[in-house]
């Protein structure tokens, strides 16, 4: 007897389109981007209908549920690619503060944490012939990755909103434009700064900035959620570190003993000097940590790091994100 053979996921294609607004899907042309994995998964919970009144069978069975509400949601698990990262640092931070060309095909592309309003994006997940995931209003509710030496390449998590999802047969839109020039980051290049100089105790760690996303529904004729409004942001780097031998073993250490006096921190992978990303907390602070001594192996100790926007004559955000890559910020924005 044949066998039908189950469709796998290593077919999977995933689209994306900026959106006018927050309810109308994209028409135009979608931008492919790759993808390790995806959760985006509709939710909808049908509320009990205690309506009294007419024939029923007995009185302790459910009659038929009233309409809910239903959101999408999920975690895209995506590649640290330094061309690719434009898309998802402009849906996560907007449009950038600053967009610059060096005239023979590089850019400079600066992020600024706080934004009031963030775009949306249509996106289609083509999981196999004949079935394709609408999901109207993505948006990035939170990206987190791992800042320790380890084989292959970075890839980092992004935790997303929308205003639905759905099952179609085909694609939406007039075209699929292809892939952008791969710019892939090793897992092993990425570095730490405090103060501008490195940790090169730096053993592992994991790095999240969170936009708080809020649903918000009003009367608009709609059973879907009305918009995403960004919250307070935060910022968290857990990272754990060694201290050294030789002469001044607590020099690390030292940075985290006063809990309130601020430093500037920085996450950075360069690739090249035309191919980068840098994080840039500018005003981060530290609880005072304590090494411990785990069965006679070195001294660590695991920092929890946070920031703050800087105020003054020459205010700066929490986080700034420096992008350098191959990619104009139109393709992304559509504008």
């Amino acid at each position: 007897m044949a066998l039908t053979p189950t469709p796998r996921g290593k077919m999977a294609r995933l689209y994306v389109a900026p959106q006018t607004d927050f309810a109308t899907f994209p028409t135009g042309a979608f931008q492919e981007l790759n993808f390790m994995s995806e959760t985006v998964a509709r939710a909808n919970t049908l509320p009990n209908d205690p309506e009294m009144g007419g024939a029923r069978h007995n009185p302790g069975d459910p009659t038929d549920p009233a309409p809910g509400r239903p959101t999408a949601s999920g975690q895209l698990t995506l590649p640290m690619d330094m061309n690719q990262l434009t898309w998802w640092l402009y849906l996560a931070f907007g449009a950038p503060a600053s967009s610059t060309d060096d005239g023979n095909g590089n850019y400079t592309h600066v992020f600024h944490s706080g934004a009031q309003a963030l775009p949306d994006y249509g996106a289609q997940i083509a999981l196999r012939s004949g079935h394709v995931k609408p999901v109207p209003g993505l948006k990035i509710n939170e990206f987190s990755f791992a800042t320790g030496k380890e084989e292959g390449y970075r890839t980092f998590t992004a935790s997303v909103l929308g205003r639905d999802a759905s099952n179609v047969a085909a694609l939406t839109g007039a075209s699929q434009t292809a892939l952008p020039p791969r710019a892939k980051t090793a897992a092993v290049i990425g570095r730490t700064l405090i103060d501008d100089v490195a940790i090169a105790q730096h053993i592992s760690g994991s790095f999240s900035y969170a936009n708080a996303l809020e649903a918000v529904d009003y009367a608009d004729d709609s059973a879907s959620v009305s918009r995403y409004d960004p919250g307070d942001r935060t910022v968290s780097f857990q990272p754990r570190l060694r201290t050294l031998a030789g002469a001044n073993p607590d020099a690390v250490l030292g940075k985290f003993q006063d809990e309130r006096n601020p430093f500037k921190f920085d996450v950075e992978w360069k690739r090249s000097d035309t191919s980068s990303l840098t994080l840039t907390l500018p005003r981060a602070f530290a609880a005072t940590p304590t090494p411990t001594a785990s069965n006679g192996g070195a001294l660590e100790f695991d920092a929890q790091i946070s920031a703050a926007q800087t105020l003054g004559e020459t205010p700066q955000p929490m986080l700034i994100v420096t992008l350098k890559n191959q990619i104009a910020l139109t393709a992304v924005t559509g504008a």
